[in-house]
């Protein structure tokens, strides 16, 4: 459609769950970058299966699945981020357990990375380096009308409706947050996007305060932790950035902060 989403449209179930209609099914998304090696090989499969299972578990009884408990009416569907390179131990690990296996490279190859500070750090960044740019095609799951990307050291303590309903609703008109609790009490939507008339929310996401220091000018965000609304788009956004690769040293992207 016009908004590059790929004719993404909102829609429930086709079938009711415990006598309740879903408003949506909410795509849930896990990365998976790589395989151990050594001695750690054989344990590797027990633990992602017990995350992982724990993990879905958690989405369960915060889903219409766990009606009435839950309240929700939303449903989920699970699915597994993986990179080439992981396929052979996370496959067999979470496959059985029902997550739907997408298997992907990174999408930018270090070598067309034009930033040479980008292209020569990133590799060793983190846990992961540029394979952590696989959670992006998170943003490609465009057959739901929301995505949320989890790390397997997370739970769902409570069910996230306030938060889809105004995604894929919008936020009340009244100016209020909906139910949404805001981090220091904000706005739902700020005054710069309201002025412009355009009430679409399209994310949610938490600030990696473990990684702020003194003089940081932004707090970056938690890639544990992002609810986002998917579109080929913005996907492709996020793709042109990395391949510029304006990275810069202590100053972050486009020297922003």
């Amino acid at each position: 459609d016009g908004n590059g989403n790929g004719g993404n449209s909102i829609r429930g179930g086709t079938t009711e769950i415990h006598g309740k209609q879903p408003i949506a099914t909410i795509g849930y998304a896990i990365t998976v970058s790589g395989c151990p090696s050594g001695k750690d090989r054989g344990d590797f499969g027990a633990g992602i299966s017990d995350g992982a299972a724990i993990l879905q578990h958690s989405i369960r009884l915060n889903s219409i699945q766990n009606y009435p408990q839950s309240q929700s009416l939303y449903d989920y569907k699970m699915y597994a981020l993986v990179h080439v390179e992981a396929e052979r131990c996370a496959r067999p690990a979470l496959e059985p357990l029902g997550y739907e296996i997408l298997i992907r490279d990174v999408p930018v190859p270090l070598v067309e990375i034009e930033g040479k500070y980008l292209r020569e750090k990133v590799v060793d960044n983190g846990c992961c380096g540029d394979k952590e740019f696989v959670k992006l095609y998170a943003y490609t799951l465009i057959q739901h009308p929301v995505v949320v990307h989890l790390d397997l050291d997370t739970l769902v303590l409570k069910p996230m409706d306030k938060l889809f309903d105004v995604m894929i609703h919008g936020p009340p008109k009244d100016g209020s947050n909906g139910g949404v609790d805001v981090a220091f009490d904000d706005p739902l939507m700020s005054t710069t996007v309201a002025s412009t008339n355009d009430n679409t929310i399209n994310a949610f996401f938490t600030r990696d305060y473990n990684m702020a220091h003194a003089g940081m000018k932004h707090v970056g965000v938690q890639g544990g932790f992002l609810v986002l609304r998917p579109s080929i788009d913005a996907y492709n956004e996020f793709v042109s950035i990395i391949r510029k690769g304006d990275f810069q040293e202590s100053r972050g992207w486009g020297g922003l902060g």
